[in-house]
């Protein structure tokens, strides 16, 4: 899901699976953001205009494979945030979570993390 008021996408930056970017966020060339793994976010049965007024509604019965490890989550990505050039955002344990008003550095790598507000 990705916000009618995003800043940014560039046209070679790849969204796989279950991301919802927010509004004036940027997301630029050769980033990546999978969370092709999610059964855990409930914001994404919803219209586009519901998911954007609840962005970090999660399930509280989080789904587990057979050995007890989470199954993946879903990325959320705050308002006037910035992805940069070349970052892999990934989600394969848990939900990530990039608060309002992040810069993710070029070439930075996160997954299953919660970043705040402003960093």
């Amino acid at each position: 899901v990705v916000s009618p008021d995003v800043a940014f996408v560039a046209p070679c930056a790849t969204m796989i699976g279950s991301v919802q970017i927010g509004p004036g966020s940027s997301v630029f060339y050769k980033a990546i953001l999978r969370a092709d793994n999610c059964d855990n976010a409930n914001s994404f049965r919803k219209s586009d205009d519901e998911a954007f007024e609840e962005p970090w509604e999660l399930h509280k019965d989080r789904k587990v494979s057979g050995n007890g490890v989470a199954v993946g989550g879903a990325i959320f990505v705050g308002e006037n945030s910035n992805i940069q050039d070349g970052c892999l955002v990934s989600s394969s344990v848990d939900h990530t979570k990039i608060g309002n008003g992040v810069t993710v550095g070029h070439m930075a790598r996160i997954d299953s993390a919660t970043v705040g507000d402003n960093c």
